[in-house]
Protein backbone atom coordinates (compact mmCIF):
# COMPACT_ATOMS: atom_id res chain seq x y z
CA UNK A 1 0.00 0.00 0.00
CA UNK A 2 1.38 3.32 -1.29
CA UNK A 3 0.76 6.45 1.53
CA UNK A 4 0.63 9.79 -0.27
CA UNK A 5 3.27 12.40 1.33
CA UNK A 6 1.95 15.82 0.67
CA UNK A 7 4.36 19.29 1.69
CA UNK A 8 3.16 22.17 3.38
CA UNK A 9 2.45 25.00 0.89
CA UNK A 10 4.95 28.06 0.81
CA UNK A 11 4.38 30.25 -1.89
CA UNK A 12 6.61 30.36 -5.20
CA UNK A 13 7.88 26.93 -3.79
CA UNK A 14 8.72 24.80 -7.12
CA UNK A 15 7.70 21.66 -5.76
CA UNK A 16 3.99 22.65 -6.43
CA UNK A 17 2.14 24.21 -9.35
CA UNK A 18 2.51 27.73 -9.70
CA UNK A 19 2.17 30.70 -12.36
CA UNK A 20 -1.11 30.63 -13.66
CA UNK A 21 -2.27 31.94 -17.02
CA UNK A 22 -4.01 33.69 -17.15
CA UNK A 23 -2.84 35.55 -13.62
CA UNK A 24 -4.25 34.78 -10.86
CA UNK A 25 -7.64 37.43 -9.89
CA UNK A 26 -7.30 38.42 -13.66
CA UNK A 27 -10.14 40.25 -15.38
CA UNK A 28 -11.53 41.20 -18.46
CA UNK A 29 -10.02 37.64 -19.54
CA UNK A 30 -11.14 35.37 -22.51
CA UNK A 31 -9.07 32.60 -22.06
CA UNK A 32 -8.90 29.64 -24.45
CA UNK A 33 -6.33 27.41 -22.69
CA UNK A 34 -5.22 27.71 -18.72
CA UNK A 35 -1.36 26.89 -18.54
CA UNK A 36 1.05 26.85 -15.24
CA UNK A 37 4.77 25.77 -14.32
CA UNK A 38 4.88 22.73 -13.01
CA UNK A 39 6.39 21.47 -10.08
CA UNK A 40 9.75 19.41 -10.15
CA UNK A 41 9.01 16.00 -10.52
CA UNK A 42 5.44 16.16 -11.57
CA UNK A 43 4.51 13.29 -14.33
CA UNK A 44 0.76 13.37 -13.70
CA UNK A 45 -1.74 16.59 -13.42
CA UNK A 46 -5.65 16.97 -12.96
CA UNK A 47 -7.16 20.22 -13.11
CA UNK A 48 -10.59 21.27 -11.23
CA UNK A 49 -12.61 23.94 -12.13
CA UNK A 50 -15.85 26.16 -11.53
CA UNK A 51 -17.43 28.89 -9.98
CA UNK A 52 -17.28 28.31 -6.23
CA UNK A 53 -14.19 27.65 -4.53
CA UNK A 54 -15.27 25.80 -2.49
CA UNK A 55 -16.79 23.49 -5.02
CA UNK A 56 -14.11 22.79 -7.77
CA UNK A 57 -15.19 19.80 -10.41
CA UNK A 58 -12.68 17.72 -12.11
CA UNK A 59 -12.39 19.28 -15.36
CA UNK A 60 -9.53 17.13 -16.92
CA UNK A 61 -7.38 14.60 -15.43
CA UNK A 62 -4.25 12.43 -16.09
CA UNK A 63 -2.54 15.39 -18.55
CA UNK A 64 1.46 15.07 -19.26
CA UNK A 65 1.84 18.80 -20.03
CA UNK A 66 0.49 21.86 -17.34
CA UNK A 67 -1.78 23.17 -20.01
CA UNK A 68 -5.90 22.74 -20.73
CA UNK A 69 -7.46 23.40 -23.44
CA UNK A 70 -11.09 25.17 -22.35
CA UNK A 71 -12.58 25.39 -26.11
CA UNK A 72 -11.96 21.27 -26.44
CA UNK A 73 -13.23 20.28 -22.84
CA UNK A 74 -16.06 22.67 -22.22
CA UNK A 75 -17.06 23.05 -25.64
CA UNK A 76 -18.66 26.34 -25.27
CA UNK A 77 -17.70 30.10 -24.39
CA UNK A 78 -17.40 30.81 -20.41
CA UNK A 79 -20.44 33.24 -19.31
CA UNK A 80 -19.34 36.63 -19.40
CA UNK A 81 -18.60 38.93 -16.12
CA UNK A 82 -18.34 35.66 -14.19
CA UNK A 83 -15.50 34.64 -11.86
CA UNK A 84 -13.78 30.91 -12.59
CA UNK A 85 -11.92 29.29 -9.91
CA UNK A 86 -9.18 26.20 -10.77
CA UNK A 87 -6.80 24.23 -9.25
CA UNK A 88 -4.27 22.38 -10.11
CA UNK A 89 -3.76 19.05 -8.13
CA UNK A 90 -0.03 16.78 -9.85
CA UNK A 91 1.54 13.70 -8.18
CA UNK A 92 4.59 12.24 -9.18
CA UNK A 93 3.63 8.40 -10.67
CA UNK A 94 0.10 8.13 -12.92
CA UNK A 95 -0.55 4.68 -11.33
CA UNK A 96 1.03 4.74 -7.97
CA UNK A 97 1.64 8.09 -6.82
CA UNK A 98 4.09 8.28 -3.06
CA UNK A 99 3.06 12.29 -3.14
CA UNK A 100 -0.01 14.67 -4.16
CA UNK A 101 0.77 17.87 -4.57
CA UNK A 102 -1.92 20.96 -4.58
CA UNK A 103 -1.62 24.24 -6.44
CA UNK A 104 -3.56 27.22 -4.61
CA UNK A 105 -6.71 27.73 -5.71
CA UNK A 106 -6.51 30.30 -8.66
CA UNK A 107 -8.97 32.73 -10.00
CA UNK A 108 -9.85 34.59 -13.27
CA UNK A 109 -12.71 36.54 -14.29
CA UNK A 110 -14.22 36.56 -17.48
CA UNK A 111 -14.62 39.59 -19.79
CA UNK A 112 -18.35 40.19 -21.67
CA UNK A 113 -18.25 37.38 -24.54
CA UNK A 114 -19.86 39.75 -27.16
CA UNK A 115 -17.38 42.67 -26.23
CA UNK A 116 -15.71 42.27 -30.12
CA UNK A 117 -13.38 44.92 -29.98
CA UNK A 118 -12.06 44.51 -26.29
CA UNK A 119 -13.42 48.09 -24.75
CA UNK A 120 -15.22 46.37 -21.99
CA UNK A 121 -18.46 48.00 -23.19
CA UNK A 122 -20.88 46.04 -25.66
CA UNK A 123 -21.65 48.66 -28.49
CA UNK A 124 -22.12 49.54 -32.20
CA UNK A 125 -18.85 49.10 -32.05
CA UNK A 126 -19.05 45.44 -31.69
CA UNK A 127 -21.83 45.04 -34.02
CA UNK A 128 -19.82 46.83 -36.59
CA UNK A 129 -17.05 43.88 -36.26
CA UNK A 130 -19.43 41.04 -36.35
CA UNK A 131 -21.17 42.43 -39.36
CA UNK A 132 -18.05 42.65 -41.15
CA UNK A 133 -17.59 39.01 -40.51
CA UNK A 134 -21.51 38.35 -41.12
CA UNK A 135 -21.57 34.33 -42.17
CA UNK A 136 -17.84 34.01 -42.23
CA UNK A 137 -16.76 29.88 -41.90
CA UNK A 138 -14.47 28.77 -40.66
CA UNK A 139 -13.45 30.32 -37.91
CA UNK A 140 -11.14 29.08 -35.32
CA UNK A 141 -7.97 29.62 -33.28
CA UNK A 142 -7.05 32.42 -31.12
CA UNK A 143 -8.80 34.99 -33.57
CA UNK A 144 -12.70 33.71 -33.76
CA UNK A 145 -12.96 35.82 -36.86
CA UNK A 146 -11.24 38.72 -34.98
CA UNK A 147 -13.54 37.66 -32.07
CA UNK A 148 -16.80 38.04 -33.86
CA UNK A 149 -17.64 34.23 -33.34
CA UNK A 150 -18.46 35.08 -29.96
CA UNK A 151 -19.68 31.31 -29.48
CA UNK A 152 -17.07 30.11 -30.83
CA UNK A 153 -19.38 27.72 -33.36
CA UNK A 154 -16.63 27.85 -35.83
CA UNK A 155 -18.91 30.71 -38.03
CA UNK A 156 -20.24 34.13 -37.20
CA UNK A 157 -23.88 34.08 -37.60
CA UNK A 158 -27.28 34.97 -35.93
CA UNK A 159 -26.44 32.79 -32.62
CA UNK A 160 -23.56 35.30 -32.43
CA UNK A 161 -26.21 38.31 -32.36
CA UNK A 162 -28.42 37.44 -30.59
CA UNK A 163 -25.72 37.05 -27.57
CA UNK A 164 -24.18 40.54 -28.68
CA UNK A 165 -28.37 41.69 -28.25
CA UNK A 166 -28.07 40.16 -25.01
CA UNK A 167 -25.20 42.00 -23.59
CA UNK A 168 -25.94 45.25 -25.71
CA UNK A 169 -24.70 48.54 -24.10
CA UNK A 170 -23.61 46.39 -20.79
CA UNK A 171 -20.58 46.43 -18.95
CA UNK A 172 -18.80 44.37 -16.60
CA UNK A 173 -19.94 45.21 -12.87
Amino acid sequence: MTTLISKVRVPNDPNFPGFPVPDDGATGVDPNILTWDSGLEAKKRDVYFGTDPEDLALLAEDLLSPSVDLVNILGDYLDSCTTYYWQVVETNEPNTPTWERASLVWSFTTKMMADVNGDNFVSLEDFSQLASHWLESPCAGDSWCSGADINRSKEVNKEDLDLLILEWLYTCP
